[in-house]
């Protein structure tokens, strides 16, 4: 949500903003006070949610920017496609 309305310049219903925020609030409870085996230590656990932000944050970024670029440029989507593709390649490659 916050990507789009910062990407897109989008709005929301008040209704999803609290739905996004008792599921956020819902899984990190659920994460952090989850009974783990003594083996297992807490810098895991973090270190698993901060990976796990970083990927919900990028994802949500590509297709909001995107959106913006379909729309913004009249790209289709196989040269948005092609565009994902060839930038991959490089990155990889590097």
């Amino acid at each position: 949500m916050i990507v789009g309305i910062l990407i897109n310049r989008k709005s929301y219903p008040f209704l999803e903003y609290v739905e996004a925020t008792f599921i956020t609030l819902g899984v990190t409870m659920f994460t952090l006070t989850e009974r783990a085996a003594p083996s297992v230590q807490r810098e895991d656990t973090l270190w698993g949610l901060v990976l796990l932000a970083t990927y919900l944050g990028c994802d949500s970024f590509t297709s909001q920017w995107q959106s913006k670029v379909y729309k913004q440029f009249s790209v289709d989507q196989y040269q948005m496609m092609l565009g994902v593709n060839i930038w991959s390649l490089i990155m990889t490659g590097t």
